[in-house]
């Protein structure tokens, strides 16, 4: 953690940080920077990891024109691997023109409103999901016109409050009902997600380059047993339709490698 005295010492307040990751051993991970000024922005599919105290929230939120889609669910999971903690989510209405700045101060969550009590099964689950549907009255997209300065008319916000008395790891996703969503993925970037049991998630990874002879999908377990099914011709392959799997035992990476030459 780099606090602003550290920064001060070394007459770096602002500036660019140059990082290092070493591989000591072969490592697969996942690298995040976090601006305590700022909440964070969710993307489907994608789950954001973070640390809270006891009693301290933190807010995260997503504005994307998926909202103004008549009949989509939005569903906000969380995942607690140590400690507990309690989730709250709700669609707040915005000004199509509204900046982060702006509905940050209309669209969140009071501690008290953080604080009241779950049903002793879902606490004791150390888990917590909220799911909203779209509201097309309040979530508007702007006209054709205004599209460059204007966004969908509504946000959701996601609270999360640490319950326990010392630190809680958490992890929180958001994703939408419509089983033909994908999420990009991009090279060399690694994506962290959850899934319930027998529940598939949609990813798409796009070649370009007419000279790449050989792509490979490694699938690192971190907890449970998830496999991998990926197909050229299917958007939405299954354990049923695909090309190419991998279907190890959750211990080991699952890989799929295609050669292109």
């Amino acid at each position: 953690m780099l606090t602003p005295a550290d920064r001060t010492a070394v007459n770096a307040s602002t500036g660019e940080y140059y990082i290092c990751i070493f591989g000591n051993t072969a490592a697969t991970f996942k690298l995040t920077i976090d601006n305590s000024d700022h909440d964070v922005f969710l993307k489907s599919g994608i789950s954001e990891s973070g640390y809270i105290e006891a009693n301290e929230t933190q807010l995260y939120y997503f504005r994307d024109p998926i909202l103004a889609v008549p009949n989509v669910t939005i569903s906000m999971s969380l995942h607690v691997m140590t400690g507990k903690a309690r989730l709250r989510a709700k669609l707040c209405p915005v000004k199509p023109t509204a900046k982060y700045e702006d509905y940050v101060k209309e669209c969140f969550f009071t501690q008290e409103d953080m604080l009241k009590g779950d049903s002793e099964e879902r606490e004791e689950a150390h888990l917590g999901e909220e799911s909203d549907k779209t509201d097309p009255e309040m979530c508007k997209m702007p006209s054709e016109k205004d599209s460059r300065t204007s966004q969908v008319s509504c946000v959701f916000v996601v609270g999360i409050v640490g319950l326990a008395p010392f630190q809680t790891h958490f992890s929180v996703m958001l994703k939408f009902n419509q089983e033909t969503h994908h999420t990009v993925m991009k090279e060399g970037v690694p994506l962290q997600g959850e899934l319930p049991e027998a529940t598939p998630q949609n990813y798409l990874a796009t070649i370009n380059n007419p000279n790449v002879t050989r792509v490979t999908f490694q699938l690192t377990t971190i907890h449970g047993d998830p496999d991998i099914f990926i197909s050229r011709a299917s958007k939405t392959p299954s354990p049923t339709d695909f090309e190419k799997r991998s279907i190890r035992c959750g211990i080991y990476p699952e890989m799929v490698e295609y050669n292109l030459e």
